[in-house]
C-alpha cells in the first residue's frame, strides 16, 4: 500500500505512518474545502457539459446563510454521523451542494413538493460526486488534492462503492489515507466493513480493526464499528470466528458494545439454526452491562428455532422473554405463533393471539392464518373453522388465498374430502379469490382424503378432473404435485386406466417432469391392475431417471 506523500517525492507506507496528522495536515475551514471541490468537480466534469455556473444556482437558503446551503447537501450526512444519527430513510444522507437550475425563479412560497424535488436533486448530485471519486481511484489514479477536496461523505461512501466494485484494495488504501489525514470517522470504518461484506472478506475487517485501534486516529471505534464488524463474519457464515470476535469485544475494557452487537451473532446463529449457540449468546449479553435483550434479540432466537425445527425450545424462549419485560411486536407475534404450530400446540398459539388483542395490538391475515395453518397441521378440522370464523365474523378481516389453502389442509386431515373441498369453493366465490396453483393442487389432494365408499370415490375423481379443467381455464399450469396428487385420487378410487393416461398426459408435457412419487403411484397401480408391460416399461424409466438425477 504504497503512494506518493504531499511531504516528499519518496513513497510512504500509510501503515507505518506516525506522524501526528493534525500538524502535518491541518484540515481546511468549511467552506474553503466546499468551494475546492466544486472547482474540482467542474474539472473532471464531462468535456461536452455547460459550465457549472450555468448549470447551478444556490437556493433560498443560500442567501441567508451560505454555509448552511452548501452543507445542505452531501455534508448534512456528516453533521449526522458525527451525532450518531441518521437521515429520515435510516440511512446518513449523500444529497450534493447544489441543486439543478430551474426553468424560472422558484417563487417565494415554495410548497413542499417543490423543496422535496429540490432535495431529490442533491441527492442525485452527491451521487455524482461518488461517482466523480470511484471512477478516478479505479482509472489508476490517487491525486490527492482532488481527494481533499472531496466531502467526508462522499469518501465514505466511495469506500463502500469500491468495495461492490470488487476493489477492496483501493477501498482500504481510501480509508487508511483519509485516518493519516485525519479526514476519517467512525462512519468511514462501518463502510470499510461494508465493503469487505460485498468482497466476503473478514479477515480483512479484522486486520483494519486491530490497525485502526493501534494507530493514531481522530476518532474512536465504538458500538457501530463492533457492529459493522460482526456483520462481516455473518455475510461469510463464520459463526466460531463471530463469537470468538464477540468474547475479545465483550471482554475488552477498552471497547463499548451494545446488544446490536449480540444481536448480529444471533442473526449468524439464526442462519445456520444453530439454537443452542443462540442461547448461549442470549445469556452472555442478560449479563453484559451496557446491554438489554429486546425485540430484536427474541426474533432471532425464534428464527434459530424454525431454522433448526427445535419446536420444544419455543416455550422456554417465550418464558424468557416475559421475564426480560419485553413487549413483542407485530412481527414477534407471528414468530411466536408460527413456532407454536410447528410445536404442534394450536390452543398455545391461539392464546398469544389473544394476548396481542389484550395489548391492543390488532392482529392481521397473516396472524389468522398463521393461526388456521397451525390447526391445520394438528389435523383440528374444528379449531380451523372457528378460526376462521372468528377472523370472518369478529375480527372482520377477508380471507385470502393462503386462509384457503390452510382451510383444505385442515379439511383433509379430517378427511372431510369432496364435500369440504366443495365447501371451500363456495368461499372463493363468495369473496372473489382467485384460484392459484396452490389452492388447486390442495383442492384435489383434500378430494384423497374422502370417506369411505365407492360412491364417494367416483365423486373425488370427478371433483379432481374439474379442478384440473379450472385451472387450465384460469390460465394456471399445473405442477408434478398436481399431477401427483390427482394420480394419487385415481389410486385410491381403483382408477387404473385414469392413472395411465394422467401418466400419458405427463410424459407430453414439456414443462413439468416426473419424480420419485409419480413413478411409485404407477407402479402401485399398474402391479395392482395387472398391466405388467406397462410395470417393466414404468420400471425402466424410473431407473433412466434415477440415472440422469444422480439417484
Amino acid at each position: 500500500m504504497l503512494q506518493r506523500s504531499i511531504i516528499g517525492s519518496k513513497p510512504v507506507n500509510v501503515l507505518e505512518l506516525r506522524l501526528d496528522a493534525r500538524t502535518l495536515f491541518p484540515r481546511r475551514p468549511l467552506h474553503r474545502q466546499k468551494q475546492q471541490w466544486t472547482t474540482v468537480r467542474s474539472s473532471l466534469a464531462p468535456k461536452d457539459s455547460k459550465p457549472t455556473t450555468e448549470n447551478v444556482q444556490w437556493t433560498d437558503d443560500a442567501r441567508t446563510s451560505v454555509t448552511d446551503a452548501v452543507i445542505r447537501g452531501f455534508l448534512a450526512s456528516t453533521a449526522r454521523e458525527s451525532s450518531g444519527r441518521s437521515g429520515p430513510n435510516g440511512k446518513a444522507g449523500r444529497g450534493g451542494a447544489y441543486v439543478k437550475q430551474q426553468s424560472k425563479p422558484r417563487p417565494d412560497n415554495t410548497t413542499v413538493s417543490n423543496r422535496n424535488d429540490n432535495d431529490k436533486t442533491s441527492r442525485k448530485e452527491g451521487r455524482g460526486d461518488q461517482g466523480i471519486i470511484v471512477g478516478h481511484l479505479l482509472a489508476g489514479d490517487f491525486d490527492e488534492e482532488i481527494l481533499r477536496a472531496a466531502p467526508t461523505t462522499t469518501l465514505n461512501w466511495s469506500i463502500k462503492t469500491l468495495g461492490k466494485q470488487g476493489r477492496l484494495d483501493i477501498a482500504e488504501q481510501l480509508f487508511h489515507w483519509m485516518r493519516i489525514r485525519n479526514i476519517a470517522n467512525e462512519h468511514s470504518f462501518v463502510k470499510l466493513c461494508e465493503a469487505c461484506e460485498a468482497a466476503r472478506s473478514p479477515s480483512k475487517a479484522l486486520l483494519t480493526w486491530r490497525n485502526t485501534r493501534r494507530l493514531p486516529t481522530s476518532f474512536i471505534l465504538g458500538e457501530r464499528s463492533a457492529a459493522a464488524l460482526l456483520k462481516v463474519y455473518r455475510k461469510v457464515g463464520d459463526l466460531q470466528g463471530a463469537l470468538r470476535i464477540l468474547d475479545e469485544l465483550s471482554t475488552s475494557k477498552t471497547i463499548t458494545i451494545n446488544q446490536y452487537a449480540f444481536n448480529v451473532v444471533l442473526r449468524c446463529a439464526a442462519d445456520q439454526g444453530e439454537i443452542a449457540a443462540a442461547l448461549d449468546v442470549v445469556e452472555k449479553l442478560r449479563v453484559h452491562p451496557n446491554s438489554q435483550c429486546d425485540s430484536r434479540t427474541f426474533s432471532a432466537l425464534l428464527s434459530a428455532i424454525v431454522a433448526s425445527q427445535r419446536w420444544s425450545r419455543t416455550s422456554a424462549v417465550h418464558k424468557l422473554l416475559l421475564e426480560e419485560g419485553v413487549v413483542p411486536d407485530a412481527t414477534l407475534y407471528l414468530q411466536l405463533i408460527a413456532c407454536y404450530a410447528g410445536a404442534g400446540r394450536p390452543e398455545t398459539a391461539e392464546a398469544v393471539l389473544d394476548s396481542m388483542i389484550d395489548e391492543a395490538l390488532r392482529p392481521g391475515r397473516v396472524h389468522w392464518n398463521a393461526l388456521l395453518s397451525s390447526y391445520a397441521q394438528s389435523k383440528r378440522y374444528e379449531g380451523c373453522i372457528s378460526a376462521y370464523e372468528r377472523m370472518t365474523q369478529v375480527a372482520g378481516i377477508r380471507p385470502d388465498q393462503y386462509t384457503m389453502v390452510a382451510l383444505l389442509h385442515g379439511a383433509a386431515g379430517a378427511r372431510g374430502g369432496v364435500t369440504a373441498a366443495s365447501r371451500v369453493l363456495g368461499l372463493m366465490q363468495q369473496h372473489d379469490i382467485a384460484m392459484n396453483i396452490e389452492i388447486g393442487t390442495a383442492l384435489i389432494a383434500c378430494c384423497r382424503h374422502s370417506p369411505p365408499g365407492p360412491h364417494e370415490r367416483r365423486r373425488s375423481v370427478e371433483f379432481s378432473h374439474g379442478v384440473l379443467s379450472i385451472l387450465k381455464s384460469a390460465g394456471v399450469a399445473p405442477n408434478i404435485k398436481t399431477y401427483n396428487s390427482l394420480m394419487a385420487v385415481q389410486f385410491d378410487a381403483e382408477d387404473y386406466v385414469g392413472v395411465r393416461e394422467t401418466l400419458d398426459l405427463l410424459e407430453l408435457s414439456e414443462d413439468v417432469e416426473p419424480n420419485e412419487a409419480t413413478w411409485n403411484i404407477a407402479l402401485g397401480a399398474f402391479q395392482a391392475a395387472g398391466f405388467f408391460d406397462s410395470v417393466m416399461e414404468v420400471e425402466n424409466l424410473r431407473e433412466t431417471w434415477r440415472t440422469l438425477h444422480g439417484r
